[in-house]
């Protein structure tokens, strides 16, 4: 158990980069990104590791971090690659992405972030799958999980064709002490290992004692989302009501932070659960994955408290 938040800090390794909507407009965005934003709103302190280009856009990241009141300490400038986007296609069922690859964070400098994660006590890290799409990043960030003392891995593993690998997934889950995908991600995963997927709840309990994980969450849209905890407790929590749909960029990363805000605030599990649920139905009223209101974090954090 964490003691207090004061006690606690969080990590966050990856991408931060401009979500394009294709004739649109554009926002922040990246997994990671959004996450470590969202925990900001919620009060807590998060180190964001990542890396943007000396251009226009990474002027744009760091001036709205700063404005925010982020830690700038983690933000690596590339002087030769450029800030990541992301094309986003919105269609009737959701949404595509076109990542385009060769980017700053794809070469985030492994020294500087080992220098300046070891000045944060024993963190909780957070990483996906796309900070170990090259053999660069994804050397840097095992680099940097073995040289600096960690609480323990949240991998939230956001695949995204075709910047996976099985080998890759396989070994962030074994390396994870919570483990976070969806529903039709575990069970891609599973076929490709020849797992049964023909029950979810037997699959989950199958995987939570193969690689001896303490927490494994499985979100499922509509369907809200199933926990399992390392001594076989299954949590089912129903989705939140979306009162207005704009898209549903961002709702994971939505769910992702308010469970890592429960860790560090100790909250019962189905509490936390729930509250990440109704929080991340909330996003999906926004265009984008996050708010630039504190007005929206503010109101969660009144009605929670």
């Amino acid at each position: 158990m964490f003691q207090s938040a004061q006690n606690s800090n969080i990590v966050l390794y990856g991408e931060v980069l401009y979500d394009v909507f294709v004739g649109d407009s554009e926002v922040l965005g990246g997994a990671t990104f959004n996450v470590a934003w969202n925990l900001k709103g919620f009060g807590l302190n998060p180190l964001l590791v990542s890396r943007v280009g000396a251009d226009r856009r990474g002027d744009d990241i760091k001036q709205a971090m700063s404005e925010w009141g982020m830690d700038l300490s983690g933000i690596q400038t590339d002087p030769d690659r450029s800030t990541g986007i992301v094309e986003v296609h919105l269609n009737e069922t959701g949404h595509t992405f076109d990542i385009v690859k060769d980017v700053a964070y794809d070469f985030i400098d492994s020294e500087l972030a080992i220098k300046i994660i070891g000045e944060y006590p024993q963190p909780i890290l957070y990483h996906g799958t796309l900070a170990m799409r090259t053999p660069s990043s994804m050397e840097g960030l095992y680099k940097s999980i073995t040289e600096c003392s960690c609480k323990g891995l949240f991998v939230d593993l956001n695949l995204r064709a075709p910047w996976w690998s099985i080998e890759n997934v396989i070994l962030a889950i074994q390396n994870a002490r919570w483990l976070k995908l969806n529903d039709e991600e575990m069970i891609e995963i599973a076929k490709l290992q020849n797992d049964d997927a023909s029950s979810l709840e037997k699959l989950m309990q199958h995987w939570l004692e193969r690689y001896s994980l303490e927490g494994l969450l499985v979100t499922r849209a509509e369907k809200g989302a199933l926990y399992l905890d390392k001594d076989q407790k299954l949590i089912n929590v129903s989705a939140g009501k979306i009162e207005s749909m704009a898209d549903t960029v961002g709702a994971g990363d939505a769910f992702s932070a308010v469970y890592l805000l429960g860790l560090i605030k100790d909250w019962p599990k189905e509490t936390t659960l729930q509250r990440a649920s109704e929080f991340a139905s909330s996003v999906c009223s926004l265009r984008g994955a996050v708010s630039q209101d504190p007005a929206f974090y503010q109101s969660w954090l009144d009605r929670w408290n």
